[in-house]
């Protein structure tokens, strides 16, 4: 089993706004057992803005 995932989350001019993009990937994680450790805010190589963000497994919410 995995013990720490690191996604990151990416606004471009197509697609919803950052806020709302990183609340749906982090609800899925969530109710598969996943903790956010850390958030950072970085910009991608082409300029958008962009979260990092570390989650680790406290395993499955039954």
């Amino acid at each position: 089993m995995e013990k720490y995932k690191l996604i990151t989350v990416s606004q471009t001019f197509r697609l919803k706004g950052l806020e709302e993009k990183a609340n749906e990937q982090l609800n899925k994680y969530a109710e598969k057992g996943w903790e956010v450790v850390e958030m950072r805010k970085g910009w991608s190589g082409f300029g958008f803005s962009t979260l990092y963000i570390l989650l680790e497994n406290k395993g499955n919410i039954n």
